[in-house]
């Protein structure tokens, strides 16, 4: 079975509004700084210009997306733009309209280096959404125990 997954959509919006924080925390250091408007011209045209890079780099972006599936050893193969992983669940974060699931990769020497990605309800036929619930559950009911797919 495949499920089409996206990358989450808040850290676009959540790195936009970092940078936005970063350029406000510029102006705000450079009004204070500054003694006349005038000085304060290449700060603006600094947060103006980065901005703009920022609204349209949100706009250019698009969320990644890929497929997910289930191998028979009990890994997840995450294929993201062109290229496939094998990967381990860690944690999943279930709603009514869509799932967020987080893996790590076995094979990478970081610890630290997460994916998360989301199956949305409405891109799978209902089988398929029961399929996946039904393979979250049971890896993340035994962590320690490879859960091996049933072969029909």
């Amino acid at each position: 079975m495949l499920w089409p997954v996206r990358r989450v959509r808040w850290a676009g919006w959540l790195s936009l509004l970092l940078c936005a924080g970063g350029v406000s925390c510029l102006l705000f250091a450079g009004l204070l700084l500054a003694q006349g408007w005038l000085q304060l011209a290449p700060a603006a045209g600094i947060a103006v210009l980065a901005a703009v890079w920022g609204i349209w780099r949100s706009i250019k972006s698009r969320p990644l997306a890929g497929t997910l599936s289930l191998r028979d050893c009990g890994l997840w193969e995450v294929t993201l733009s062109g290229e496939k992983k094998n990967m381990r669940l860690t944690h999943a974060w279930p709603a009514f309209a869509w799932i967020t699931l987080q893996f790590h990769d076995p094979n990478s020497s970081k610890q630290q280096e997460l994916l998360e990605l989301v199956v949305w309800r409405g891109s799978v036929s209902r089988p398929y959404w029961c399929a996946l619930w039904a393979h979250v559950a049971g890896q993340l009911a035994m962590p320690g125990q490879v859960q091996y797919k049933e072969s029909p």
